[in-house]
């Protein structure tokens, strides 16, 4: 434990008040079956290589670090291949109080260091590792490296190829890529993966994908040309959920992978034009099933993914304006958008059945069949009227 930047942090800290149990920067418990320590931030059998130093074939199967507190340039040149090449790229963040354990008036600073890569890729059967919630930024070129690609913390950058060797992006890791490709990649809890960048069109390549419980592909769509980031798999996507109740009950916020949509409307429009947007190559194979993943971005609009001809599409779905409707409850108890049928419009009519859509008045009243309400997912209605003699329960997921 002591090995734990985290946990060694919470030590010293608590010295200066009541000592209780400082928590580790990885997971402990029993519940997700995976705990698994981060490689231990120390110098002993690892050879440093300073800001401005080049590794070369001399280096060749030694543990080869970078670590300095500070932004840093490094040369890779052609035929390296070492045992292992960690990259510790770090944040710093200093603070004070108004005395030594308060925290009235503090005075936090924040530093994000940047560790730039020149030159080749590695070779042979090193392994990369990256460690620290700093930034490194990889030449675009072939990376042929046959060992494990570990990025434990913070961002990559890297717009080359990577065939050889599988990619892991552990949990809050990052990856910025603009037509990058690569043989794996498997995203963790919270990592990020980013075709193109932020707000930036781009491409990203690979044979396999795994997407973990609550990974997260930021895609970038644009309405003018019904365009988008392309996410190309070759063989196979897994998506991962957690269903068990001990999971619902205890578990993190997402139990399945988020596609997170960065809408780019022309200006003056306020929302995505409806229709198919190509996001790349449909996988030869899928493991689990594209209706688990979560769509995120584009609060009050109704889309669908799936595969058609091929391709991953995502489609944003037109609805009809927002209007007056009754909750009736008769085909079930679902509330959802653009989906059950579970509503009336309140006209002098008051027969034909009506999905909710964003914006919507919704009356509840004596005459629904159900009235138990599960809200199955986030709904943004006008206003919400309950007028009734007997009792309504609000239950679900949703808000």
């Amino acid at each position: 434990l002591w090995h734990d930047h985290q946990y060694r942090n919470g030590m010293v800290w608590q010295m200066c008040g009541y000592n209780q149990p400082p928590h580790t920067s990885y997971f402990l418990g029993k519940l997700e079956g995976i705990t698994m320590a981060p490689p231990p931030l120390m110098m002993e059998g690892r050879e440093e290589v300073a800001n401005g130093g080049t590794i070369g074939s001399t280096l060749n199967d030694k543990h080869i670090i970078v670590c300095e507190n500070a932004n840093t340039e490094i040369t890779i040149e052609n035929g390296a291949s070492p045992y292992i090449l960690t990259f510790n790229v770090p944040t710093w963040v200093q603070g004070s109080g108004a005395s030594e354990c308060t925290t009235q008036n503090p005075k936090i600073t924040y530093t994000t260091y940047t560790c730039n890569v020149k030159g080749s890729g590695l070779t042979g059967n090193a392994r990369l590792i990256k460690q620290g919630d700093g930034i490194l930024n990889l030449p675009k070129t072939d990376f042929t490296h046959k060992g494990e690609t570990n990025i434990w913390a913070g961002v990559l950058n890297f717009d080359g190829t990577m065939k050889q060797s599988p990619l892991w992006l552990n949990r809050f890791a990052e990856l910025n890529t603009n037509g990058g490709e690569f043989r794996s990649i498997k995203a963790d809890y919270a990592s990020v993966i980013r075709p193109g960048g932020a707000n930036t069109k781009g491409s990203i390549t690979t044979d396999s994908l795994t997407l973990g419980f609550g990974s997260r592909i930021v895609i970038d769509l644009y309405s003018n040309d019904f365009t988008a980031d392309q996410v190309n798999i070759a063989k196979y996507l897994m998506v991962e959920t957690k269903t068990s109740n001990e999971w619902v009950k205890a578990g993190p916020e997402y139990l399945c992978p988020v596609i997170e949509i960065a809408g780019h409307m022309p200006v003056g429009e306020a929302t995505m034009k409806p229709g198919k947007y190509v996001l790349g190559t449909a996988p030869e194979e899928l493991k689990g099933n594209l209706e688990d993943i979560r769509i995120e971005g584009l609060a009050g609009t109704k889309t669908s993914l799936y595969i058609e001809n091929g391709k991953l599409i995502i489609e944003v779905i037109g609805l009809r304006d927002a209007n007056s409707i009754i909750w009736a409850g008769d085909k079930s108890s679902t509330w959802n958008l653009a989906d059950a049928q579970n509503f009336l419009f309140n006209n002098d009519d008051k027969s034909e059945s009506t999905i909710f859509v964003s914006g919507d008045k919704v009356l509840f009243n004596d005459d629904a069949v159900s009235k138990t309400v599960n809200v199955r997912e986030d709904v943004m209605p006008l206003s919400i009227t309950v007028n009734a003699s007997s009792n309504y329960e609000f239950n679900g997921a949703g808000a």
